[in-house]
């Protein structure tokens, strides 16, 4: 018999026991890890080595607005991550999709005040204490 396994997907029981990124949202001021029925989060191995690591998280970022000019103002308000203690030596942080195909609004997002434009999605790579650091 030839088998032959494309991915593995490990659950939460292994996570604990190997190595993950260990993500930080820069200018997160508070968030929390869902876990309605059981933790939302799992880990996969492609055969051809890629690592999928994957959690489901909510995020409420911290934003400064410049209201000079409102109504008429433009604001931009980055949700910036990456590593907290590694290099881009030791891990890259890349959309999976290419950024275009990776971020999905709810179409009937309504913010009463705002009307949103658009959301340009980049990458940095910047200079912190212990070498360089990747933004999204």
């Amino acid at each position: 018999m030839n088998v032959s396994l494309e991915n593995l997907t490990l659950g939460i029981n292994i996570l604990d026991r190997i190595w993950h990124p260990d993500t930080v949202f820069y200018n997160g001021q508070q968030s929390y890890l869902h876990s309605i029925t059981s933790h939302n989060r799992f880990l996969r191995i492609a055969a051809d080595g890629t690592v999928l690591f994957s959690q489901r998280l909510t995020i409420r970022a911290t934003c400064v607005m410049h209201l000079e000019n409102f109504p008429m103002d433009l604001q931009r308000c980055p949700l910036a991550f990456g590593s907290f203690a590694y290099s881009t030596d030791d891990v890259l942080y890349q959309w999976r999709y290419g950024p275009a195909a990776s971020i999905e609004l709810a179409p009937d997002l309504r913010l009463s005040q705002f009307d949103l434009v658009g959301f340009p999605l980049t990458n940095y790579t910047g200079v912190v204490k212990g070498g360089n650091t990747q933004y999204y």
